[in-house]
């Protein structure tokens, strides 16, 4: 069967209403998964500390989070903002009202959206945004021309001088191997300049996304 992830994460939101806290790997322990959520939020806060001197201002930085779910990683973002002495103006946006909705209730500051990143308008929030987020989201859109709406949205969305964090699983091997797998270069509407915070640790490149 196919991954249909529009259907899967609104079925998800829909039967855990309420009672979705957060979202783990389902071969890993409960333990391995907070584990894997304290490494990634380390990872996430040390990328937004990097960043912290170019967004000092004395004005709201508008935040856009991609994918919000749960809320937790608009929470990671907001909170370290805000002991920097920041103040956040946080928009989440996500595919499941549901998740939207446990949203205003658990962080009643944060404005909500409801799209669907695989046929979101590239140009609907064109410059706007100081900062955004996609962590842990993206990688969920499997097929190509998805995967790159997506990442031309959130590219599109960032205002000059801001910042684009994309955090995701480096994927080393073809997605989908097999006989009808082809791949496909990747062509963005917009881009977004490499910034250089310093020394990095090397991953392999993967020049293009196969799909079937």
């Amino acid at each position: 069967m196919a991954y249909d992830n529009s259907a899967y994460w609104k079925g998800l939101h829909e039967r855990l209403s309420g009672s979705l806290k957060a979202v783990g790997h389902p071969d890993l322990s409960e333990t391995a998964n907070l584990l894997k959520y304290e490494s990634e939020t380390k990872s996430l806060t040390e990328s937004l500390s990097a960043l912290l001197p170019a967004l000092s201002t004395r004005d709201a930085i508008e935040v856009l989070d991609v994918g919000a779910g749960t809320g937790y990683w608009t929470r990671v973002v907001a909170e370290t903002l805000g002991r920097a002495g920041l103040s956040a103006s946080m928009t989440a946006l996500d595919i499941s009202e549901d998740a939207l909705s446990g949203i205003r209730e658990s962080l009643p500051g944060v404005k909500t959206v409801r799209q669907d990143l695989k046929t979101v308008d590239q140009d609907l929030f064109s410059g706007r945004f100081r900062l955004v987020n996609a962590s842990y989201c993206l990688h969920h859109l499997v097929r190509a021309e998805d995967f790159l709406n997506a990442l031309s949205f959130c590219a599109g969305s960032v205002a000059p001088g801001g910042f684009f964090i994309l955090m995701d699983p480096v994927l080393t091997m073809p997605f989908s191997p097999g006989p009808k797998c082809h791949t496909q270069p990747l062509a963005l509407k917009h881009r977004v300049p490499r910034l250089d915070f310093g020394p990095t640790v090397s991953v392999p490149d993967s020049p293009s996304i196969s799909t079937t």
